[in-house]
């Protein structure tokens, strides 16, 4: 679950950086919309997650996990 939420993660950082880059957002609403859809769908599965007990392993990888996610995210507005 958490490599998909990665994947997934790394997908919408791709189409934030193009689309802060572009002149015409408008155009990107729908793919926008989309993600916003896949990003609840995603969240609940990973809500999921907290409601089972992980072991050390798990949880480690867990929280490295969601530091590259959340490095990636800040990177959108590095530039």
């Amino acid at each position: 679950m958490l490599d998909s939420y990665e994947e997934f993660m790394d997908k919408y950082v791709d189409f934030m950086k193009r689309y802060n880059e572009s002149t015409d957002q408008i155009s990107m609403l729908m793919e926008y919309m989309d993600y916003l859809q896949q990003y609840a769908d995603t969240m609940e599965k990973i809500g999921d997650l907290s409601d089972q007990e992980m072991s050390t392993a798990e949880t480690a990888y867990y929280l490295e996990t969601v530091n590259r996610i959340n490095k990636k995210l800040l990177s959108i507005y590095d530039e």
